[in-house]
């Protein structure tokens, strides 16, 4: 059987050379032979990227030469090593440090258990009725994400001292849209009573009351520490003072209705992003990549999914710029 023949031009001739089937892959060969050790270089970076990345970890010797590096990201995105590693990323990330076991780190067990291996989107993390109990993670009408999880609204109750959990409330919008404030030392005429905050001449009043995300109006509509009734041990909650209040523009009455607006605002994607930049490069999204950045956007609106985010700045020429 014969084989099917190609013109390709020779470098020392003008005209056309004709090449057998077997001439023509030794030529393909030869030109790979010398391309190779780049491309094998850059195949090897990028391993060593992807697993010290997504892994924590070095990679094994078959790991480290494995071929198409990024095309592999699905398999990876779906194992439990990178689940334990991104979970973690996470809770290290959305707390005060992580806590001393697994019990008590209920967003490490939420991205792990419940984002990652039951393939839920990103919102359910703070919105989700569900809860979380080790790595356990059961259906519960009276939840909202983690924010309802024990150990958490004990760690972020503050100590306000009429109760109100201003602490719960910047921490609620700083997991869910970034909200980074500085706290400032309250000064002769600043004054940390509701009263003084609530006073536009104070110096706590900006932020407490005039700001979108005023902190005492969120406080206002959570449940409000008793302490009278709490020691040590228990730390004893009783209901919101209501009524609804305007925060970021909109109405909203109780802890639920909170995060589910929280949630609608473009600051959630950009959140989403930047804690998707922040794990895959090690360092905070700065606006200097602005189309890496804006691919991520699109890649996350269109399913919700933070994996869909990794994906996209793994395989974006700012991870292996070599591939």
């Amino acid at each position: 059987m014969s084989h099917p023949r190609r013109e390709i031009w020779s470098p020392s001739r003008r005209r056309p050379v004709r090449l057998d089937r077997p001439a023509r892959l030794a030529a393909v060969a030869a030109g790979l032979a010398i391309a190779s050790p780049s491309a094998a270089n850059d195949t090897l970076r990028c391993n060593q990227k992807l697993y010290n990345t997504l892994f924590d970890r070095a990679p094994t010797a078959a790991e480290l030469s494995a071929p198409d590096p990024r095309g592999r990201i699905d398999t990876l995105l779906a194992d439990e090593e990178f689940q334990d590693t991104f979970a973690r990323f996470v809770n290290a990330r959305m707390n005060w440090g992580p806590e001393d076991n697994r019990e008590r780190n209920p967003v490490y067990n939420m991205v792990r258990e419940y984002i990652l291996k039951r393939g839920h989107p990103w919102e359910a993390l703070f919105t989700a009725q569900v809860d979380v109990v080790g790595q356990n993670v059961n259906p519960s009408s009276n939840t909202v994400g983690y924010f309802e999880n024990r150990h958490w609204k004990r760690r972020y109750a503050g100590n306000e001292e009429d109760g109100y959990k201003l602490r719960t409330a910047y921490m609620i919008m700083n997991n869910v849209i970034g909200l980074n404030l500085e706290a400032i030392t309250v000064t002769a005429n600043g004054g940390s009573s509701r009263d003084d905050r609530e006073d536009p001449n104070r110096v706590c009043y900006s932020c407490h009351v005039a700001a979108d995300f005023a902190l005492d109006k969120v406080a206002r509509i959570l449940d409000r520490v008793d302490r009278q009734a709490s020691d040590a041990q228990n730390t004893i909650f009783k209901s919101p003072e209501g009524p609804a209040q305007v925060v970021y523009g909109r109405e909203v009455g109780s802890l639920r209705e909170l995060v589910q607006m929280l949630v609608s605002l473009d600051s959630f994607d950009n959140q989403a992003c930047r804690v998707a930049f922040a794990f895959v490069f090690g360092r905070e999204e700065g606006g200097t990549e602005p189309a890496v950045f804006d691919g991520c956007l699109e890649q996350f609106r269109a399913t919700g999914h933070i994996t869909d985010a990794l994906r996209h700045l793994v395989r974006s020429d700012l991870f292996c710029p070599g591939l």
